[in-house]
């Protein structure tokens, strides 16, 4: 055999041995690793995005309703005057079709306005829980001072 054969030939097993044998037998498990955090990463971004997409929040004047998701890359910021709000719906998505993304109860608010309805998703505003009334505000506080302005409210929400 020649000599340069016989020193690739062990070269390639000490490789080997190393690789099955020794330390380095991690390297068989980089591939199914790094395809996991990628997975994780992808998951937790689009995670992200819905829950950024179903968080609105909303804020009362005398006489303007505000739409408010601040969140990266929404950033919605709109003004609905309230003579201009014909009704306001709460309600809930049922089915949830939310659960792979973590949202359990995606509560809604529907804005009829002139003829145009819209949708606004807020999640994470949650009922009344007699618990927390003290240090948060809920959705049932909104729907009542919506009512005590004047505007037509159906409220659906009951769990």
């Amino acid at each position: 055999m020649p000599r340069c054969i016989t020193v690739l030939f062990l070269h390639l097993f000490f490789w080997t041995a190393y690789v099955l044998y020794g330390g380095g037998i991690w390297v068989l498990f980089i591939f199914p690793l790094s395809c996991f955090c990628i997975g994780l990463v992808v998951y937790g971004s689009i995670l992200y995005i819905i829950n950024a997409r179903l968080n609105n929040s909303f804020a009362l004047n005398d006489d303007k309703l505000y739409i408010i998701n601040r969140n990266f890359p929404m950033n919605v910021f709109k003004v609905i005057d309230l003579e201009k709000i014909k009704g306001v719906t709460f309600d809930e998505k049922k089915p949830n079709t939310f659960g792979l993304a973590l949202v359990f109860t995606p509560s809604f608010i529907d804005l009829e306005t002139e003829g145009k309805m819209e949708r606004y998703y807020c999640v994470h505003l949650e009922q009344d829980a007699y618990d927390e009334n003290l240090v948060e505000k809920t959705i049932d506080m909104f729907a009542h001072a919506l009512k005590r302005r004047g505007v037509s409210v159906d409220y659906r929400l009951d769990y």
